[in-house]
């Protein structure tokens, strides 16, 4: 999945791989999407997106991470294309994550 466009009230993580957890920050602002990729998997049977953001705000300050929330403020252009194969997500006991199992 890929993607262009622009966003308001985004939510972004940062993940802390010492203490294991999402550093999280909600930008409310209207951001440029100036690109987003990311895709689709199967956790527990549920459809589930991991997808990570660059933003870019009126001053051109750039800003990205990991696109826990946001809504589309002008315009999305996505595109998602087909998989040959089924995806399967599941946790990690080394990093806390929940990392693709192939």
């Amino acid at each position: 999945m890929m993607g262009i466009g622009a966003l308001k009230e985004v939510e972004l993580g940062y993940y802390d791989m010492t203490n294991k957890i999402y550093i999280r920050r909600k930008f409310e602002e209207e951001h440029e999407l100036v690109s987003c990729s990311g895709n689709f998997a199967l956790k527990e049977g549920e459809v589930i997106l991991h997808c990570h953001a660059v933003l870019s705000d009126k001053n051109f300050n750039v800003i990205g991470g990991h696109l826990f929330t946001g809504k589309v403020a002008i315009t999305g252009e996505f595109y998602i294309w087909p998989g040959e194969m089924q995806v399967n997500r599941g946790p990690d006991a080394a990093t806390g994550l929940n990392l693709i199992k192939l």
